[in-house]
């Protein structure tokens, strides 16, 4: 997907986007959003199941085609063992402010195999537009610092959230946030673009 910034405003906390335009592949339209909302009209299909494969619905190889899809949803999350306090702080990144992250792992003493990661239980829920990973289980402070990358909010969740997040690293405020709609029928396509077959990848 690719944003157009076609005006925005400097302020001393920085721009203020105010239109945007996004085109993505396969979109029957262009999405507009002004300060208040951005419009999406790039839905994934309805009857993907990411569990169906083998079980392992948050794993980012599972995630299902969506013509805005980024980065195949992927949110690395990271480790850091503090064998001091005998505590563990985890990370994300990218870091969508829509997803609440509860750590309730415990740090042990025990040995780091290669299979570390099959002691940290995640349970999802979504709330809303947003949604909750709670992480617990136990994690060995012999593995140091590890990530593993995880799929956890849905297409338009994630894309909202990684702009908004980048936006605001660059020092731009973004009032609205996304809403789901249909393309309106005066709409004018302004790019095409279309994924090369896999062959040629």
């Amino acid at each position: 997907m690719v944003f157009h910034s076609r005006r925005f405003r400097s302020r001393p906390q920085g721009p203020r986007l105010s239109n945007v335009c996004s085109v993505g592949n396969n979109c029957r339209g262009v999405s507009r959003r002004d300060s208040r909302r951005y419009l999406s009209n790039c839905t994934a299909a309805d009857n993907h199941d990411p569990a169906r494969f083998d079980g392992e619905p948050l794993r980012p190889y599972n995630v299902g085609p969506d013509a805005l899809l980024l980065n195949f949803k992927s949110i690395r999350l990271g480790f850091v063992p503090d064998a001091e306090r005998k505590s563990l702080a985890v990370y994300a990144e990218p870091a969508p402010a829509q997803l609440d992250i509860v750590n309730l792992v415990k740090l042990t003493d025990a040995a780091c195999g290669n299979a570390w990661y099959e002691g940290i239980r995640m349970d999802l829920a979504h709330a809303g537009a947003g949604a909750r990973l709670v992480l617990t289980g136990s994690y060995p402070a012999a593995c140091g610092e590890k990530s593993r990358h995880v799929a956890v909010l849905d297409h338009p969740q994630f894309i909202a959230g990684v702009f908004r997040q980048l936006w605001g690293e660059l020092g731009g405020t973004f009032s609205g946030n996304l809403r789901e709609g249909a393309t309106p029928a005066a709409a004018r396509l302004l790019a095409r673009s279309e994924s090369p077959a896999l062959a040629e990848v």
